[in-house]
């Protein structure tokens, strides 16, 4: 991956460590430095990883229908909104 980019991300208390603060469901944008993905037939979901330019990772776990919109929406531009910081 290795291209900067800025991708929308949702988190919630879920999603972090025991100990970690977190925020409440919520949309803002970070600076990515590299991410990956994977699969898990046994639950039907897919796990986003996402590593920041500000070094921590966030891990969004979603469905493979919410992973394939996210997939067309990055694939056409002009459907991503433009996040401004």
């Amino acid at each position: 991956m290795g291209i900067q980019s800025k991708l929308p991300v949702s988190t919630t208390p879920n999603n972090l460590a025991n100990g970690r603060q977190g925020h409440m469901a919520g949309k803002r944008a970070i600076a990515v430095k590299d991410w990956s993905c994977a699969m898990s037939d046994e639950i039907g979901r897919v796990v986003l990883a996402i590593n920041s330019t500000e070094g921590e990772t966030t891990y969004v776990l979603m469905t493979i229908f919410q992973a394939a919109k996210m997939a067309q929406e990055l694939r056409s531009p002009k459907m991503v909104p433009r996040y401004d910081m």
